[in-house]
């Protein structure tokens, strides 16, 4: 599940805080028809308090076909959001 991946990957951040880590990502990627369409994205409180960027890849099962959606903050720390894209 990814919430259980987003909870991991801040806590797995949070011990390594001395190297000053910039960015945390949660890299995704999926065979399910609608997880770029209606993604499941991170809390609001995990991306502006802690950080989590989410980016999801969908695939078909050849490859043939990509699609992409992501949730960040952009440095004047505005939600972005772009979802379902080729």
């Amino acid at each position: 599940e990814l919430d259980e991946h987003y909870s991991r990957v801040l806590e797995y951040a949070g011990q390594l805080k001395n190297l000053n880590i910039q960015d945390i990502w949660v890299i995704h990627f999926t065979c399910e028809d609608d997880a770029v369409q209606n993604p499941h994205w991170q809390s609001d409180y995990q991306l502006r308090l802690q950080g989590l960027k989410v980016i999801m890849f969908y695939h078909n099962l050849n490859f043939t076909e990509v699609r992409v959606s992501t949730r960040w903050l952009d440095h004047l720390n505005g939600v972005q959001t772009v979802i379902n894209k080729k």
